[in-house]
């Protein structure tokens, strides 16, 4: 029906397992998914939250592919992706706009999940439905805020105070921030798997 390959976008997206330089989970291959899985749920469902997902996630697929292409460029790689300014504004840009996009895809995802919920009556998935984008809402905002900090406000004096203890607590802290919202989705989506199987 097009969960199961929506989860494994998921897989890809939030997970980034590095062998040296290169990320054996590559972002591009988890939009791919979701593009793919969200296309299948069309099939299925005529509801206008999925097809929001299927545009968002083709405009993600795009940005990840550039983002790869300059990662694994020899003359573009830390040209536009450096540590100036010009490279650390760039790279909060890119940033900013994939987590917009992502948002905007899980809220999609999760709205239209809610909605074929309420169709069917099952009002515990549409609740978890709801509880799920709020979650992962309130992750993406520590995220951005994390991020913003690090970029831009505090880059030099960070640094020092991320190593040893500080730093592990944030990383645990983070971390378990993103298990917690990657769990939630995956649950979601396979609940609905469930669900729409009947």
């Amino acid at each position: 029906m097009g969960f199961n390959q929506i989860i494994i976008g998921c897989i890809f997206v939030f997970f980034r397992f590095n062998i040296s330089t290169i990320d054996i989970l590559p972002d591009v291959i988890g939009y791919a998914f979701i593009f793919y899985g969200t296309r299948n749920l069309l099939s299925h469902f005529h509801n206008d939250r999925f097809m929001n997902v299927k545009w968002s996630s083709l405009l993600l697929i795009i940005l990840s592919a550039i983002d790869l292409f300059i990662h694994h460029s020899a003359v573009l790689d830390g040209v536009i992706d450096n540590a100036q300014l010009s490279g650390r504004l760039f790279s909060y840009i890119y940033f900013i706009v994939t987590t917009v996009l992502l948002a905007f895809s899980i809220y999609h995802l999760c709205k239209g999940i809610e909605q074929e919920a309420r169709r069917v009556g099952n009002t515990e998935l549409a609740s978890k439905s709801t509880w799920t984008y709020q979650f992962f809402f309130s992750y993406q905002i520590v995220t951005v805020i994390f991020n913003t900090t690090a970029l831009f406000v505090a880059k030099e004096s960070l640094e020092p105070n991320l190593n040893g203890t500080t730093g592990t607590i944030l990383f645990v802290v983070l971390f378990f921030c993103m298990i917690s919202a990657a769990a939630q989705v995956f649950l979601l989506l396979n609940n609905a798997k469930k669900v729409f199987a009947h």
